[in-house]
């Protein structure tokens, strides 16, 4: 039981983090030892697109958004692809982790566009849930189960011997 905890703790660490870098920019690494840089946050993302906006109206920038970072997830793809197949153990975490990095940003940034707040907790659990897609859909319903049973059976417990 502990060891599932902790997997599912360690889970939520990871969505979090995951979250929070497509929002707040991502800690890149520098290949080759030096400096760590960050990649742009949703924020100064929105403000580039805001201003294309001006020029082409917002449906078409957010549509250029949503090519450009189709290019970014794809180059990632690519760029993890490289080391070939023994590498593969390492590369499927981080072509992974890099294409919903790179997702949360644009739905973040596309937020931003639209004019939610990026601080505000129930945006951001709308943005990973719009990640989640269709498999949000079976989480929360199997949250809506789980609770439901959990307040029949308190209510069944409240319940007099007699009535039972």
């Amino acid at each position: 039981m502990t060891s599932e905890r902790e997997g599912q703790a360690w889970i939520q660490e990871l969505v979090a983090a995951i979250v929070t870098w497509g929002i707040e920019g991502a800690p890149i690494p520098h290949p080759l030892g030096g400096e760590s840089f960050h990649l742009r946050t949703a924020a100064q993302m929105a403000q580039d697109y805001r201003l294309r906006a001006e020029e082409v109206g917002l449906e078409r920038a957010i549509d250029e958004l949503i090519e450009d970072q189709a290019r970014w997830n794809a180059g990632t793809g690519f760029l993890t692809g490289l080391g070939g197949f023994g590498l593969l153990p390492l590369q499927m975490p981080a072509a992974v982790t890099a294409t919903w990095v790179i997702q949360t940003r644009l739905v973040a940034t596309i937020a931003t566009l639209h004019g939610l707040d990026l601080a505000h907790e129930a945006v951001r659990t709308q943005i990973l849930l719009t990640l989640l897609g269709d498999e949000a859909k079976e989480v929360l319903k199997q949250f809506g189960v789980k609770l439901s049973q959990r307040i029949a059976q308190a209510q069944v417990r409240r319940l007099p011997a007699v009535a039972l």
